[in-house]
């Protein structure tokens, strides 16, 4: 027979075994639920984060017995126009996946308070017993047994009745943790449905409403429910602002291979055997506080799956986060995946016709919803709105001048040449050779400025690449050092030839242990800033780098450099931007880095 206390303390713990979670926001442990609501807030919000008061909003549901938990994500820039900030970038540098690809965009908010731009995205990916709450009216048995009954519905499809089957074991083993459980198994349009129908009910409760109103409106019209765009997951997901300053939102990822089980949910955990997990099921949040961003359930977007993200060929639905199926190579907060709308049982023999079998049922699909509002809510609101910062606004955004990595004030320049006006009249033909002549010398002398930009900022960008390589490459070898100590320690202790010895040796290797977690952070900051410094200072041209790299050549000779490391770390950078100056783009970096170093090493040891 089920037991709470089993449920808390035993197989099936909530959080982390100490009974606590970790706040990503606060970098502090938070108190998971107390004692006298255990049962009911498992299934809305198991981890009580330490920074609750603005960093979240807690959405009333209907029935009154569980919330909606969002996290606020603040966005730079106090106007309501785009601000140079808000160009973040977006997916993976340096991967092989296609559809992940590097690019800049720009993150906007949805409200505004004391001159700060936010949207709120859920805390948690939304649970059976959240979305039973609203499909039932508040009446949590009613909106369950709607629940399987759209299941059942499609049970004849093998996955959909495996689910049916798991859900509905669930609910008869332990039903609080089942109602803890992602929801999965809806269409893109029964959730749409379902966040539509949480809005009719939020507006017309009063406590709901005069929530959004007070927390979550913009020119005084409260904000709604929807599916995230996949920049808006994204940036929630990588940290926001708060990770751009502390120079971490680079980081593909929130973990180490070491440490990949303590925030992710997948079949590369062997020990889970299949099942999707209860959110917060002792596993961390992310900067921002969120908890299975990565692994579990994969979430739907709002938008469709372009190719390129944010251009390209649209298909069906863009989900991110991968789920439990997902392999731990792929998981990265730039992970895409594409969810089709139907569903259609395509036979081996490409002779035969497929099959259709109906609207797409994931089961290993859900979602997390955002709190967002309308681009111009009211007339009133829009009469606010300052108007002539856009046109400059727009000077900085995607679709050409933002990607630009630098010398862009003199490009700008050169942008804002425009022709000289021609009156033909008279001596049309020597006037006309006149101004098209200055026109000349005004493009000229722009050029001459962005060349000899350039050509400065050159060699400060390649001394730059260096050092990042040098200390992504000094934590590297750090760890493998530590990795050494350990072996030979372990060696110690497997031999047994000094007894008291024992306990030093362990204090030891756990001291080494924890070294390597701290250096691996370290090197994963520092490698990102690598690679996105080679891209740009590559974009300048073979011959910008061809200087640059004779020059910092020639100060190393001067100042008598002898630390091989030092050396090398160099060496490969000027490698590395030369590839990309000559359009020969590596696509493992890292690899050469850590080759090196090792080749390096084993010099060293000789």
């Amino acid at each position: 027979m089920w037991n709470w206390n089993d449920l808390w303390h035993g197989t099936v713990t909530l959080c982390l075994t100490t009974g606590l979670c970790i706040s990503g926001a606060a970098s502090a442990y938070a108190s998971c639920s107390s004692e006298g609501d255990r049962r009911d807030r498992l299934f809305w919000d198991p981890c009580v984060a330490s920074d609750a008061g603005e960093a979240e909003l807690h959405l009333p549901l209907p029935g009154g017995r569980a919330k909606l938990v969002f996290r606020r994500v603040n966005v730079p820039g106090e106007n309501y126009w785009c601000h140079q900030d808000r160009i973040v970038a977006f997916g993976n540098r340096d991967a092989d996946d296609a559809f992940s690809p590097y690019h800049k965009t720009t993150i906007s908010g949805s409200f505004q308070s004391e001159g700060r731009w936010y949207y709120f995205m859920a805390k948690y990916e939304v649970t059976i017993g959240q979305a039973a709450l609203v499909l039932g009216d508040g009446d949590m048995d009613a909106g369950i047994r709607r629940y399987l009954a759209i299941l059942k519905a499609d049970s004849d499809r093998d996955k959909v009745g495996t689910l049916l089957q798991e859900v509905r074991r669930d609910l008869r083993e332990a039903p609080h943790v089942a109602w803890s459980r992602p929801i999965r198994g809806l269409t893109f349009a029964e959730v749409d449905q379902l966040l539509n129908q949480l809005n009719l009910w939020c507006y017309s409760n009063s406590d709901c409403n005069n929530l959004l109103a007070r927390r979550a409106s913009l020119g005084g019209v409260p904000g709604y429910l929807r599916l995230p765009t996949e920049v808006e997951w994204e940036y929630a997901a990588r940290g926001g602002h708060d990770a751009v300053l502390e120079r971490t939102y680079s980081s593909p990822k929130p973990f180490t291979s070491s440490d990949y089980h303590r925030y992710v949910v997948s079949k590369s955990d062997e020990g889970l055997r299949g099942r999707i997990q209860r959110i917060a099921g002792s596993r961390r949040p992310t900067r921002g506080g969120f908890y299975d961003i990565l692994g579990n359930v994969q979430e739907m977007a709002s938008g469709l799956f372009h190719t390129e993200m944010s251009q390209g060929k649209a298909g069906a639905i863009a989900v991110r986060g991968g789920s439990w199926t997902t392999d731990q190579s792929l998981m990265t907060f730039a992970l895409r995946n594409e969810l089709p709308f139907y569903d259609w049982a395509v036979p081996r023999d490409v002779r035969s016709p497929p099959q259709f079998l109906g609207p797409m049922r994931d089961a290993w699909t859900g979602f997390r919803p955002i709190i967002s509002s309308a681009a111009k809510p009211s007339i009133a609101f829009m009469r606010t709105i300052k108007r002539g910062p856009e046109k400059a606004c727009r000077d900085q955004t995607p679709g050409g001048l933002s990607t630009l990595p630098i010398g862009e004030s003199a490009r700008r320049f050169i942008d804002r040449i425009e022709p000289p006006s021609i009156h033909i009249d008279g001596d049309a033909s020597g006037r006309l050779r006149d101004e098209i002549t200055r026109l000349d010398d005004e493009l000229r002398r722009a050029r001459t400025i962005v060349r000899e930009s350039d050509l400065k900022l050159c060699p400060l960008m390649l001394r730059a690449a260096g050092n990042f390589g040098q200390l992504y490459m000094t934590y590297r070898k750090s760890i493998f050092d530590s990795r050494s100590i350990i072996q030979r320690s372990e060696a110690v202790l497997r031999a047994g030839s000094d007894p008291g010895m024992d306990d030093l040796l362990q204090e030891r290797i756990n001291n080494e242990r924890r070294s390597i977690a701290a250096a691996q952070r370290e090197a994963d900051i520092w490698l990102p800033i690598y690679l996105e410094t080679i891209s740009e200072l590559g974009g300048l041209g073979v011959d910008c780098v061809n200087r640059a790299a004779t020059r910092v050549r020639h100060e190393l000779e001067a100042y008598a450099v002898k630390d091989p490391l030092v050396l090398e770390a160099f060496r490969l950078a000027i490698e590395h931007v030369m590839g990309e100056a000559e359009g020969l783009r590596r696509t493992d970096k890292r690899s050469d880095l850590d080759r090196s170093l090792r080749e390096l090493i084993r010099r060293l040891l000789r």
